[in-house]
This record gives structure tokens, sequence and C-alpha cells, in this order.
């Protein structure tokens, strides 16, 4: 997944730059409609994970969510 998330499409998913504007963030959130709905709010646990992780410099780590929440708390 973080070859497809990161480098396919040119990387337009996400925008290291203005990480709040990401596809990755903005279609989940239903910020940009698109045919897959709401998945989780804007501010949250979610949310912020995915922003932290594109504002960090898009690290691949092997680790589970829990671990990697957890090591940035």
């Amino acid at each position: 997944d973080f070859e497809e998330i990161v480098k396919s499409d040119d990387g337009r998913r996400l925008n290291a730059q203005k990480p709040d504007e990401s596809l990755l963030l903005k279609k989940p959130t239903f910020q940009l409609p698109h045919g897959g709905g709401a998945r989780f709010a804007k501010g949250s646990l979610e949310y912020q994970a995915l922003l932290d992780w594109i504002a960090g410099g898009l690290q691949y780590d092997t680790g589970t969510p829990e671990a990697i929440l957890n090591s940035s708390q």
C-alpha cells in the first residue's frame, strides 16, 4: 500500500508542503466529495495520524499502527 499511496499517480494523493491539502485527508473526511463517502472526521485520531505522517516526511514504517501512535506520544 505504501508504494500505491505515496508514488502512484505521480504522488498526487499527498502534499508534503501543505499536508492538510492532501487528497488522502480530504477525501475520507468528505472535504472533497467522492464515491467512498466520509470515513473519519477532520481532527480525529485517524486524521491526525495521517497528517503527522505526511508532515513528517512520509516515512515507511513496518510497525503496527498502535506501536507507531504510541511512539509519537
